[in-house]
């Protein structure tokens, strides 16, 4: 199992992937930057502005990726966004579009090391997640371009 999207964001030459035990899981470190995205009011202005400058309109509890996949964009709270993925590519699209995004959403760049970004790959990943985290993993509840907050910091 895989989960997030991450596939074509670099990962960290080093440290390498962690092989885990002999059950086929793989853990590893993800070269990723950050920014998370907190729109006004009800962040109707913010969804607006998605849907017009990146053609989507990410939904609760889902992520979605743009610029060819290279940033991924999650719904994390009401009218908040995590767009997670190669530094250049976020630069650029909040550069494009600073003075706009400004008017309508609070912008906090979270790329500062205190963030890591873990893959965890293999047959048994939902059955190690769910021991730490509370998401029905094997009941669909965590399908695929879905994503979920948790407890864990």
């Amino acid at each position: 199992m895989h989960f997030g999207s991450a596939s074509a964001i670099p990962q960290v030459t080093s440290p390498a992937a962690i092989k885990l035990g002999a059950q086929g899981l793989v853990l590893t470190e993800m070269a990723v930057a950050s920014i998370q995205l907190s729109g006004f009011g009800s962040g109707s202005a913010l969804a607006a502005w998605m849907a017009s400058a990146l053609k989507v309109a990410p939904q609760p509890n889902t992520f979605v990726s743009v610029a060819e996949g290279r940033v991924d964009i999650a719904a994390i709270a009401p009218a908040t966004w995590l767009m997670s993925g190669v530094a250049a590519d976020l630069d650029s699209i909040v550069a494009s579009a600073r003075v706009e995004l400004e008017e309508v959403a609070a912008i906090t760049e979270l790329s500062d090391g205190r963030n890591v970004f873990l893959q965890l790959e293999g047959e048994p990943a939902a059955t190690v997640l769910s021991k730490y985290i509370d998401i029905d993993f094997e009941g669909g509840a965590l399908a695929p371009g879905r994503c979920a907050s948790t407890g864990i910091h």
